[in-house]
């Protein structure tokens, strides 16, 4: 379980409007199309859910992407990035850990032409 006081300095970064832990939401990025597949490798039971995230955060920008690495390392979190959601290695993989879902990081500011490949 995330303590209150993590989960408020998260929402302080992000925003209330951009940040949750509301079970229904945490259940739709646990959902990873796939899963059964590799728990049935694995000789557990099939099911479509993989770990659950402790929360979800929408982060606008790479500072604030940067200041929840930081606080998820002060507080020994793990975080997982997610662009698409596509696939069972999209979700969390660990009990402690945040889901950070960058839709909202939908611009393009500055490409690097030396070091992107075209």
């Amino acid at each position: 379980m995330l303590k209150d006081e993590t989960y408020d300095s998260l929402r302080k970064i992000v925003g209330e409007e951009n940040i949750t832990r509301d079970p229904g939401i945490l259940d739709t990025y646990a959902f990873q199309w796939g899963e059964e597949l590799r728990k049935v490798k694995s000789s557990q039971k099939p099911e479509r859910f993989g770990q659950r995230p402790l929360a979800v955060l929408l982060p606008a920008s790479t500072e604030e992407v940067q200041a929840i690495v930081r606080l998820c390392n002060e507080h020994d979190l793990k975080f997982k990035a997610l662009s698409t959601g596509l696939g069972r290695w999209a979700g969390v993989s660990s009990s402690r850990a945040i889901q950070i879902d960058l839709r909202r990081m939908n611009r393009i500011l500055q490409v690097d032409s030396k070091t992107c490949m075209l």
